[in-house]
């Protein structure tokens, strides 16, 4: 065997152990919803992204997912439809009851249902930002959001419950003011 057929022959065993083989059995199986990571200094607005991935032959018609975050660091402002949403008709509604002042944990709940007098799949990919207000006070570091109580439901009427994957915490790192942020370079050349 010549080398370049070694190559792929190891490559081809090995791609289990290093994940290689493509997509898991589990995401195959579950829709996901995702809470993005963000980074601001205090006293800026941060914009956090939630997105969603179907699984295979399933489309999405609403989502909802309750989200905690620090409420001494973390003020929610509004939400932004990303462009992605702009023109399907999709609903998005944001409850976010103030939070008490000696309160540790804030809530509030998203949620995006598809237009009711056109009903069309949700689209995969990114479909909100959510727009927080980082506190003066905020010392730099990493705040932890939390998605609780995720559901999502079928395109169909009455709408079916959907599986979904385990949505993993986001992180707001607070870096320190007046520290530069610096993009990615790859996509500037």
């Amino acid at each position: 065997m010549n080398g370049i057929w070694k190559g792929i022959v190891i490559a081809a065993a090995l791609s289990p152990v290093f994940g290689w083989e493509g997509a898991s059995k589990e995401g195959e199986k579950a829709t996901s919803v995702t809470v993005g990571d963000a980074m601001a200094p205090p006293e800026w607005e941060v914009r956090v992204s939630v997105s969603q991935t179907s699984a295979e032959g399933t489309e999405v018609g609403q989502l909802s997912v309750k989200i905690s975050y620090p409420a001494k660091s973390l003020s929610y402002v509004r939400v932004e439809k990303a462009d992605l949403l702009k023109d399907t008709g999709a609903e998005v509604s944001v409850e976010a009851p103030p939070a008490p002042a000696d309160a540790e944990k804030a809530t509030l709940r998203l949620e995006v249902t598809t237009s009711k007098e056109k009903p069309k799949a949700l689209p995969p990919g990114l479909l909100v930002y959510l727009v927080f207000k980082i506190a003066a006070t905020t010392e730099p570091g990493p705040l932890t959001l939390t998605s609780e109580e995720v559901q999502v439901g079928s395109l169909s009427s009455p709408a079916e419950k959907v599986e979904v994957a385990a949505a993993k915490p986001a992180t707001v790192t607070v870096v320190p003011a007046g520290l530069p942020a610096i993009g990615c370079f790859f996509y500037m050349h």
